[in-house]
């Protein structure tokens, strides 16, 4: 009697290549967001974010003047992750209060236990000018607190 073999097209190599290929697709979109930056930030930007308390843990996120807000972590290497898009139009709208406000001379450093600032770099020949508050004693004019809290809106996603 003739033994009967059957063949199956998706032979255990042929599965693991395919397993490998889905995964490979599923894998490489997510990385598409994040880039590896070795340099400083040098083009212009309006950075702003908050820190210390018990862990003494820091987030600060970019505004760059194409629109995108990005968050750049710091390990071995820096990664640069897009958290949002608001747009040339709003980046210029805020670029043009920051002018307003004077943020790129002003001079205020209060931090207190929790703190929140803002660091602009008008143009890519400018030091970051950096202000600092936190302190219950001596607190940012009210139109840097407004400023503030309006760049932060930004970071919420918008619901459909």
């Amino acid at each position: 009697m003739m033994q009967r073999t059957l063949y199956f097209p998706l032979s255990a190599k042929r599965l693991g290549m395919l397993f490998l290929i889905l995964l490979m697709l599923i894998t490489f979109p997510n990385c598409s967001k994040k880039k590896i930056m070795t340099t400083p930030l040098t083009e212009p930007h309006i950075s702003f974010g908050s820190g210390g308390g018990f862990t003494n843990t820091v987030k600060t996120f970019h505004l760059l003047a194409d629109g995108r807000i990005i968050e750049i972590t710091k390990d071995t290497v820096n990664t640069v992750k897009t958290i949002a898009n608001i747009g040339k139009k709003n980046a210029k709208a805020c670029f043009a209060e920051m002018q307003t406000l004077k943020l790129d001379s002003l001079q205020f450093t209060e931090p207190g236990n929790l703190y929140y600032f803002i660091n602009v770099k008008k143009d890519t020949t400018a030091t970051v000018n950096k202000i600092v508050w936190g302190s219950k004693d001596k607190p940012v004019p009210k139109e840097i607190q407004e400023f503030y809290k309006k760049l932060s809106t930004y970071l919420i996603p918008k619901v459909n």
